[in-house]
């Protein structure tokens, strides 16, 4: 046994009279309060690995993979393990998730519009099974790299001094990558004709595109169920006696009252911590 009061401090009772553990390597005791612990935890360069990853930075490891960067990149891109890299694709393998959605259009350069986008085939779209997205100038299993010279090929009004716009528009709805049978979609808002509307789908198949063309992007969907969100209701009282209470609870928890609350762009994957959210869409979809 061996002291090394200097260096080490029980966080319990203070005291620097540590002991190495007898049989533990890398343990030490406090011979005050006989507290026991590692050193790691008191090392000044000790970097705490437990913290849980959120749903997003898990679903952007898995595009990297998806998309075919290699595992090495990956880990050094996102500062994890290899096993973390693995768990991560794996996660979104299995199990149903939620995404949230947004039809992106109307390209800018500034102020100015690049083309006028005809968003009123989307409904259409969607009750024949398709569920289409924006920006569909090139496969996104292609990669950013693909997509970035797509974009500037297509409108010569994003000169590579904006490449960081197109970036944030692929990386908005590169998560279509994730998409598989049974997860489900929501679009919280969407706008046709001067009508609204708040549509869930269930997933029936994988990411496509069939472009190029501008809503080149799609995912098979069915059990489709399309909710008119009507404009006269402008107070909680009308419409609790419009929609019923698990509709209600859904428009509550995507911001329906609030149109700063939800602040999506494109694709997001919902946080399964958000477990009241499952819960209420699993009703609404039976």
């Amino acid at each position: 046994m061996y002291s090394v009061r200097t260096i080490l401090r029980c966080k319990v009772c203070g005291s620097y009279d540590i002991i190495k553990h007898a049989g533990s390597p890398l343990r030490f005791k406090c011979r005050t309060c006989g507290n026991t612990f590692s050193f790691n935890v008191q090392h000044p360069l000790y970097k705490k690995h437990g913290k849980r990853l959120s749903d997003k930075r898990k679903a952007r490891i898995a595009i990297d993979y998806k998309i075919g960067i290699p595992i090495s990149q990956i880990m050094k891109a996102h500062s994890v393990s290899y096993r973390t890299v693995i768990r991560a694709v794996r996660y979104f393998e299995n199990g149903r998730r939620i995404y949230l959605w947004k039809i992106m259009d109307s390209p800018r350069t500034g102020s100015k519009d690049i083309e006028v986008v005809n968003r009123d085939l989307i409904l259409p779209e969607i009750e024949a099974g398709r569920l289409r997205q924006g920006w569909g100038i090139e496969d996104l299993r292609k990669g950013p790299d693909a997509f970035y010279r797509a974009v500037l090929q297509t409108y010569p009004e994003y000169t590579p001094q904006k490449r960081r716009i197109i970036t944030y528009r692929y990386n908005s709805i590169k998560f279509m990558l994730l998409l598989k049978p049974g997860d489900y979609v929501v679009i919280p808002n969407l706008r046709v004709q001067g009508n609204r509307f708040l549509v869930i789908a269930e997933v029936s198949g994988g990411y496509e595109f069939d472009g190029p063309y501008f809503f080149g992007h799609y995912v098979k969907i069915d059990r489709t169920k399309i909710f008119v969100l009507e404009e006269h209701l402008e107070n909680p009282g009308e419409f609790a006696e419009y929609y019923d209470r698990d509709f209600q609870i859904l428009w509550h928890l995507i911001g329906g009252w609030n149109p700063y609350a939800l602040m999506v762009r494109g694709v997001a994957v919902v946080d399964r911590r958000n477990r009241e959210l499952y819960g209420v869409v699993s009703r609404i979809m039976g």
